[in-house]
């Protein structure tokens, strides 16, 4: 009788639950919007859990489904998510209309939520408006000068730990993890890891590989803070691993304490972190027009309510974290990329060489930021790069206001989820003619292309803040590389190369191998 009840129990338990995912995945039919058939419970995220493809080669494959829609409607589990792929619309919704799409949805920030949670990212509404602003004087053009120099000292570094390995096939990305790291510990936590030299790996540079783990765990936390975003908040269920928190929040804390009791100064964020807590604000240093995308819409009006908000140690943490999060993989893996393309097509690292050897020379020897600007071709090749492997596949908003799409019969409510599939509109050959050849002529000056069509650091105000930080890295340190060698690929390297199909971003499965030889010498100003 008691099994007879428990199947009852059940069964009847299966088929309420049954009914519910029912009406959920009637959601998109029910709205006149096309979309891509469920799977029981798990909607359209399967192929990502079972870790069949990446999660950027999932929203990519579903690109092509719909090849002729404005937007089309999916879904994670059971919530709905509008994918918008219409230009016109996309700038709509980053650009034009951005009031009505102003937060990311990774969750709201209260006082249980931990410090390497507390930034930009995660940030909604008034708050993220009130911190960027504070933030954006710390990536002007003043600022990044006076980081050049420590990137240049440790992009010498690299090349000489290059000429010390004694192997004739390299992993780079392993090296430029170990650059990328040195960069970062210095500028965003103010210590020297020495990372590029270290024989046994730091327990920083073990802490930072580990905020990139894409474990299970990993994986359905990210599904529970995006999907249930209530629940997380309940179980406080973080973003990121405890152990890396607690980590990074300690060594950051320590540093600042350090820093604001001495009399050491140093061109770096801790420093810019100081100020900006004792201040309350950093001054824009003239008017670049370079630093335009650094303010966001409200100008001064904006600037009076963020007067409100403290400026913790915890927000300080969070930033710090999130230049970890997005210097470390991201930028390292671009100049991966940046290499591998140069190595697959040597007529095109012939050129850009020539024209980092030319701009060097134009400056007396000298590699610093404004060498960088005067490399046309290079920074075309680096542009093609991060449309061909963008780190970011997707861009995230959720609706804060109920809106109208102009132009359609679509409206949707406050609150609901709506992705950009940016890889699959850097792949769209309406907008890239021959998408999948690896061509920087498509980025020269003179060709145009329709807004909101390249978005590997976003577009619109929520733009990545670190963005010309990041391409100012992978400049330099591509460039010293391309002054002191020509990269061909190892025959230890299989091709083509296999995506991770347990990452979120666009990240090789295997060590892609280079094999460096030696180029004509550039002296080089110290």
């Amino acid at each position: 009788m008691l099994l007879i009840l428990i199947a009852v129990a059940f069964a009847t338990l299966f088929f309420w639950l049954w009914m519910r995912m029912k009406k959920a995945f009637n959601f998109w039919e029910e709205r006149g919007v096309p979309f891509k058939k469920p799977v029981f419970f798990f909607g359209n995220s399967w192929p990502i859990l079972s870790r069949k493809v990446s999660m950027a080669q999932h929203h990519l494959n579903l690109y092509k489904e719909f090849p002729d829609v404005p937007y089309y409607g999916i879904y994670d589990f059971t919530k709905p998510f509008l994918v918008v792929k219409d230009i016109e619309l996309v700038e709509r919704e980053l650009i034009k209309d951005f009031h009505h799409f102003v937060d990311h949805g990774f969750g709201n920030i209260d006082e249980n939520t931990p410090a390497t949670d507390i930034n930009l990212f995660n940030m909604n509404g008034k708050l993220w408006r009130a911190m960027r602003n504070k933030f954006s004087p710390m990536f002007t053009t003043g600022k990044l000068r006076q980081m050049v120099p420590l990137m240049n000292t440790l992009s010498n570094s690299l090349v000489g730990a290059i000429e010390k390995s004694k192997e004739k096939d390299i992993d780079l990305r392993d090296m430029f993890q170990r650059f990328s790291m040195d960069v970062i510990a210095s500028c965003a936590f103010g210590l020297n890891v020495n990372a590029i030299e270290e024989e046994k790996e730091s327990e920083f540079r073990k802490m930072g590989k580990m905020a990139f783990q894409t474990t299970y765990k990993q994986l359905m936390r990210f599904f529970i803070i995006t999907l249930f975003p209530k629940v997380a908040k309940f179980f406080r269920i973080p973003m990121n691993n405890p152990i890396v928190t607690e980590y990074f929040s300690k060594i950051l804390k320590d540093t600042l304490t350090y820093r604001k009791n001495s009399s050491q100064t140093r061109n770096d964020f801790v420093q810019l972190f100081v100020t900006l807590q004792q201040k309350g604000s950093i001054e824009f240093e003239g008017d670049d027009t370079e630093d335009s995308y650094l303010k966001t819409e409200g100008g001064e009006k904006v600037e009076k309510k963020m007067e409100s908000y403290a400026l913790t140690d915890d927000i300080m943490v969070g930033q710090a974290f999130i230049f970890l999060v997005a210097g470390f993989e991201g930028t390292s893996l671009a100049m991966m990329w940046f290499c591998y393309e140069l190595a697959l097509h040597p007529e095109i690292q012939a050129r850009a060489r020539a024209d980092v050897v030319r701009a060097v020379k134009n400056r007396g020897g000298v590699l610093d930021y404004d060498t960088l600007k005067e490399m046309t071709y290079f920074d075309q090749c680096l542009q093609e790069v991060n449309r061909f492997h963008s780190f970011i596949g997707s861009l995230f908003r959720i609706c804060t206001k109920d809106y109208t799409f102009p132009g359609t019969s679509l409206s949707i409510k406050a609150g609901q989820s709506v992705l950009i599939p940016a890889n699959g509109i850097h792949d769209d050959p309406a907008y890239y003619e021959e998408p999948d050849k690896f061509n920087p002529d498509r980025f020269a000056p003179d060709v145009t292309r329709p807004n909101c069509t390249y978005l590997p650091f976003g577009d619109g105000p929520r733009v990545c803040i670190a963005m010309r930080f990041a391409l100012t890295e992978v400049r330099l340190c591509v460039a010293r590389m391309l002054l002191d060698y020509t990269f061909a690929l190892s025959p230890k390297t299989k091709l083509p190369l296999e995506i991770d199909t347990t990452s979120f971003t666009n990240l090789p499965k295997n060590p892609v191998y280079f094999t460096l030889t030696k180029a004509t010498e550039v002296d080089i100003a110290a």
